[in-house]
């Protein structure tokens, strides 16, 4: 009975702390530790896809006209050398539309 609910609360805390968002992409920016993917409404921001750590599903394909629908952990950082910019979510899985 403990073990389950521990492991509850444990998905519980997990799933809590992901931003579902989806949109189309209306812009990239090209940073040194993967792309910053400018996603359109319904839940706009800028989306932090690094390659290797974001599980991509459907047409593998987060290009600009495309669009996304996925889970990102809050917060990441956009670096571009000396500077950057912070991002509104760090994208842990998404599936992509084929294209335009």
């Amino acid at each position: 009975m403990r073990t389950s609910l521990k492991l509850f609360t444990t998905l519980g805390l997990f799933l809590f702390i992901l931003i579902p968002f989806g949109g189309q992409v209306l812009s990239q920016t090209i940073c040194l530790n993967g792309t910053a993917l400018l996603v359109g409404p319904p839940s706009p921001g800028f989306y932090m896809y690094t390659p290797g750590i974001t599980t991509l599903f459907s047409w593998f394909a987060p290009f600009v006209g495309n669009y996304l629908l996925g889970l990102a952990s809050p917060g990441g950082f956009c670096y571009l050398g000396v500077t950057g910019f912070p991002t509104t979510g760090t994208v842990i899985m998404m599936g992509t539309s084929g294209g335009l």
